[in-house]
């Protein structure tokens, strides 16, 4: 069963007229639709993200509910020092360590030498020469 519409959007109020046809065995129907826009509503941007509280009884470890200073510097693994707010519960604790170590044995997935060849395109690029 086939089904074909022409439909013509307007950017004002207005009637439109529609064919439908389901098959070549049934009558065409026409059917009224009304399309309503609003010229002067600007989607509402998000300012600031909530989010909740650890739930209660969570699993969590040390480095991911203490916080950092606001004054202190970044480094390599200042991000395990953030506060988690999601965290998933791992009901082996073992093996959680297990596939932990074993993401760590691999080599990184963005190697030195693609990081400074970015930032050289990045100076490149903010002098005008990209």
């Amino acid at each position: 069963m086939a089904l074909s519409s022409v439909t013509t959007f307007s950017t004002s109020l207005s009637h439109e007229t529609t064919q439908h046809s389901l098959s070549s065995h049934q009558p065409s129907s026409k059917i009224k639709t009304v399309v309503a826009t609003n010229h002067h509503h600007q989607p509402r941007r998000i300012l600031a993200v909530h989010a909740a509280d650890a739930p209660k009884g969570a699993a969590t470890t040390s480095a991911a509910v203490t916080t950092t200073k606001s004054g202190s510097k970044w480094n390599v693994d200042s991000w395990k020092s953030k506060k988690a707010l999601q965290l998933p519960e791992y009901p082996d604790k073992n093996e959680l360590e297990t596939v932990l170590k074993t993401i760590e044995s691999f080599p990184p997935i963005v190697f030195a030498g693609e990081a400074r060849r970015l930032e050289e395109r990045l100076a490149e690029a903010a002098m005008g020469k990209a």
